[in-house]
């Protein structure tokens, strides 16, 4: 795939049942980094964000050849060993497919979206006395 690194600088948010851990930028030696055909790994640190549910990945669309095509992006947990696989395949551009600059991939269960937890409070009032 023809120019599908990128000039820009690549951030990911990790979302859990507890929140989220904010941007966190990857950053590494300039010019080597998420271009075509490379696997870059990266340790980050994050505060207890619960059950991870999903993550964005994107890029602040600077610099001179800020389009990426992101193939996948892999997660593991150094505490717990759990491992988590986001398959993309997709530009990250402006002026490629659906022109965005990030997206949101959830994390799958049987091909299915893992979703956060909804907890249903049912209050019952008793006219009792």
């Amino acid at each position: 795939m023809p120019s599908a690194g990128t000039s820009s600088k690549v951030y990911i948010i990790l979302y859990g049942d507890h929140g989220s851990s904010g941007p966190i930028f990857l950053d590494g030696e300039k010019g080597k980094l998420f271009q075509r055909g490379s696997k870059d790994v990266f340790t980050v640190h994050t505060g207890n964000i619960g059950r991870l549910h999903k993550i964005r990945i994107g890029h602040t669309n600077a610099g001179s050849c800020p389009a990426w095509h992101c193939e996948e992006v892999q997660l593991l947990n150094l505490f717990s060993g759990e491992q988590f696989s986001f398959p993309a395949n997709r530009w990250l551009a402006w002026d490629q497919a659906k022109g965005e600059i990030s997206m949101e991939l959830p994390v799958l269960h049987q091909g299915q979206p893992v979703l956060p937890g909804k907890h249903n409070t049912t209050l019952a009032k008793s006219d009792h006395k």
